[in-house]
């Protein structure tokens, strides 16, 4: 009897020991989930931080650029004006010139035939048939005064010319020092941007927490498209599209992430191509006829447009620098919409360009030649 009830302490102490271990086991496994939870919260909350400061990064270099390009349309406007004035400038100057030449033979002439008598004197023909000597004189004063009176003119118009021309030159000077300044704060934000990412692509739990963030991104543009298709008012505005493979590319460039392929190690499939230009010429162009479904920024597609080309095909244009379209617009087949850009979370200038057919991802290299 003894012995038996020792051997149930003995059981009881271990069974004991035993629970208060897994009970420990269970409380550090709990400790864990706790820590990782707050960890992977942190991560997240991080990565988001990155994402709002890399989109306001965007939308800071979206109004650079259009700067950029205004400032390059006045420097072409003020060139094309100063050309203008130096033409007309040197057509008054050479009919001064003219001017000058004439009065001075004038001048000239009459000199030389001061002390000379009129060959009026020593024609045949009576008194009475020579000119009017008063009406003679009329007349070449009033020439003289013409002449007078068109060189004011013509040094005025000069004179004229000559500050205008100042002007656009003093212009040029300030919309040149502006492009420069302009061009200095675009190459501040792109450098900040890329700053951004190092820090990511250094940090492996962030880039862990980067991947599962482009993911998550790719399932919203898929409910996205869903939601715009739903919404549709296009099918009776435009011609179904008869057969694929006749469409053109909406970039000149090269297709640098193909259909279904991933852009990078462990990011998700990509359901349309990565364009990379292989010209000076950003332009995007609409495949077909449609109407601007989606124009803003979304996730890390950055600045994207969505096109409703009707019965159930749309196409989708992202990491865009500009947008020259707003939804509800109407576009024909080839209309620039936008120009390509980096913005979103690529780091060099791309198209991200998507088909899909009834909601469904379709490989564009189908539909483009």
């Amino acid at each position: 009897m003894k012995s038996f009830v020792l051997l149930f302490l003995l059981l009881w102490v271990l069974s004991a020991n035993a629970w208060a271990a897994s009970s420990a086991q269970l409380n550090d496994v709990k400790q864990q989930q706790v820590k990782l939870k707050r960890s992977q919260a942190v991560l997240s909350s991080q990565l988001k931080s990155i994402g709002r400061q890399v989109e306001r990064l965007d939308s800071a270099l979206v109004g650079l650029n259009q700067e950029k390009r205004t400032f390059r349309q006045q420097i072409s406007q003020l060139n094309r004006q100063l050309s203008e004035i130096k033409k007309e400038s040197y057509g008054r100057e050479q009919a001064l010139k003219i001017l000058r030449e004439r009065i001075g033979e004038e001048a000239k002439g009459a000199y030389q035939h001061a002390n000379m008598q009129s060959s009026w004197i020593r024609s045949p023909l009576k008194v009475v048939d020579l000119p009017h000597r008063k009406y003679m004189l009329q007349k070449l004063i009033l020439q003289q005064q013409q002449d007078v009176a068109q060189h004011q003119t013509l040094l005025q118009d000069l004179l004229i010319l000559k500050e205008s021309q100042q002007q656009k030159h003093l212009a040029l000077h300030q919309a040149k020092a502006s492009k420069d300044a302009n061009i200095k704060k675009l190459r501040a934000k792109r450098k900040e941007k890329k700053r951004l990412w190092s820090k990511v692509d250094k940090d492996k739990n962030l880039k862990k927490a980067k991947l599962a963030a482009l993911k998550r991104h790719e399932r919203q543009l898929r409910q996205l498209i869903v939601k715009v298709h739903k919404k549709r008012r296009t099918d009776k505005k435009f011609k179904k599209l008869k057969r694929k493979g006749n469409l053109k590319w909406p970039l000149k460039g090269k297709v640098m992430v193909r259909f279904a392929a991933k852009a990078a190690a462990g990011q998700p499939k990509l359901s349309g191509v990565q364009i990379a230009p292989t010209t000076s010429d950003r332009n995007v162009h609409v495949i077909a006829d449609g109407q601007v479904s989606y124009a803003q920024f979304f996730t890390s597609y950055g600045l994207m447009m969505i096109v409703d080309h009707g019965h159930g095909l749309m196409s989708v244009y992202a990491h865009n620098q500009v947008l020259h379209k707003k939804v509800g617009d109407s576009v024909k087949k080839g209309e620039v919409l936008a120009q390509a850009g980096s913005t979103g979370w690529v780091r060099n200038t791309r198209l991200y360009f998507e088909i899909r057919k009834k909601g469904k991802p379709s490989n564009p290299e189908l539909w483009c030649r």
